[in-house]
């Protein structure tokens, strides 16, 4: 087993240990240590604005599909921003 193959997980998964992490400092801290409604609302409101962020942040369809098309963008004579990734 390779070091890259545990970070991997990690890493295609890391917004939603990031969010994990924050929600639960917050529900330690505003229901656990000392219950109100105002903490109640805080931790909801944390949560509802994590998953808009994560509907707004995630990766959409590729508008490019293939060589052809990159090289077509590259070369139209406007300034072009290409940027590489995978959803895996």
């Amino acid at each position: 087993m390779k070091l890259i193959d545990l970070y991997r997980p990690v890493q295609s998964n890391s917004y939603r240990l990031i969010a994990a992490a924050i929600l639960m400092f917050l529900a330690y801290q505003f229901l656990i240590k000392s219950f109100t409604p105002l903490g109640l609302f805080i931790v909801v409101g944390a949560a509802g604005l994590l998953i808009l962020g994560w509907f707004i942040l995630r990766p959409g369809d590729s508008e490019v599909q293939n060589a052809e098309q990159v090289l077509q963008a590259l070369g139209n004579g406007r300034p072009t921003f290409l940027n590489i990734y995978s959803n895996h």
